[in-house]
């Protein structure tokens, strides 16, 4: 899933506190939140961290850099160590409220749920097996 151009996007500065920038992520490209969408989104707000202290960085916003790296199409693995090696300051592009609209979108273009066409074919399956393990029954003395 691709990021519409069009979309807010906002410029956070955190200084990393004792215990970190106080935040998670989830998402990547081989742990994909979405079927298609492999961006690195904030899964937790941890209290009284970085984050929480600055009060931009919300739950399901999606991090599109982190100091001028972009975090499009990576690995998950490879977010979490762009962050590690971030250093004290850390400057993020973020695009506030992305993982609701991305879901949004998701569903109301049907992806990651089954099509019409696919459950009319389940519906036949489980019709004939239906009548064959009757027929088998019936017959089978």
């Amino acid at each position: 899933m691709s990021i519409d151009s069009d979309e807010a996007r906002i410029t956070i500065l955190l200084e990393r506190g004792t215990t970190g920038l106080g935040f998670n992520i989830k998402g990547g490209k081989d742990m994909q939140l979405l079927k298609g969408d492999d961006g690195i989104y904030v899964a937790k707000i941890k209290p009284d961290g970085a984050a929480a202290i600055d009060g931009q960085l919300k739950v399901g916003d999606r991090i599109l850099e982190v100091n001028g790296q972009s975090l499009e199409s990576v690995k998950h693995e490879v977010a979490v160590s762009t962050f590690v090696k971030a250093g004290a300051s850390v400057t993020m592009v973020v695009q506030p409220g992305a993982e609701q609209a991305a879901r949004k979108r998701h569903k109301e273009q049907g992806e990651g749920s089954f099509s019409k066409s696919a459950l009319a074919a389940g519906v036949v399956a489980l019709a004939v097996g239906g009548i064959a393990f009757f027929v088998y029954h019936r017959y089978r003395h």
